[in-house]
């Protein structure tokens, strides 16, 4: 989910990977996509949205095989609060100052929207590391050792062109 105030983007820093990133989840069974971005940005960040227009879908075949709905929109209302259990930390950025450890593939969803792209789908290729067999392992020994937070963000926060694929 993107949702912009006064031209800054909102983003939080997730607790698990220390990266800042759009704010956003899973859909819950019974649940529609869009209730899905609200519910998510809510609870990640304590700001109620309203959404104005579905970006596009970007699918990560290679890192949890799912795909992720961006949505623009802008605050209705609430206080900017991150949920300390799923992040460290949340605020508005302008496009040009955006973190340094912003995961990649986000950039590339973040440009989309402000260029006024709309109904896109794309294939980016995150790719888990491949040294952990699950993410599930990966976190616990992110935990472990405050180090691999470095490694993690390498990973994640440095991409290019060559790592997505535009289908429309």
């Amino acid at each position: 989910m993107l949702f912009l105030e006064e031209g800054r983007v909102l983003l939080m820093q997730r607790e698990d990977l220390r990266c800042w990133s759009l704010p956003g989840g899973m859909v819950e069974p019974g649940e529609v996509a869009s209730e899905a971005a609200r519910r998510e940005v809510f609870e990640e960040t304590g700001i109620n949205v309203h959404l104005t227009q579905l970006v596009g879908v970007y699918a990560t075949p290679h890192f949890d095989r799912g795909h992720k709905m961006l949505f623009a929109g802008y605050p209705s209302g609430g206080t900017l609060q991150p949920c300390p259990i799923e992040a460290l930390d949340a605020g508005y950025f302008l496009p040009q100052r955006l973190p340094e450890t912003l995961l990649w593939w986000h950039r590339y969803m973040i440009e989309d929207m402000l260029k006024g792209v709309t109904g896109t789908f794309q294939i980016l290729n995150v790719r888990w590391p491949p040294e952990y067999p699950s993410r599930a392992e990966a976190f616990a020994a992110l935990r472990e050792d405050a180090g691999l937070y470095v490694t993690f963000q390498k990973h994640f926060c440095t991409g290019n062109e060559d790592d997505r694929e535009i289908m429309w």
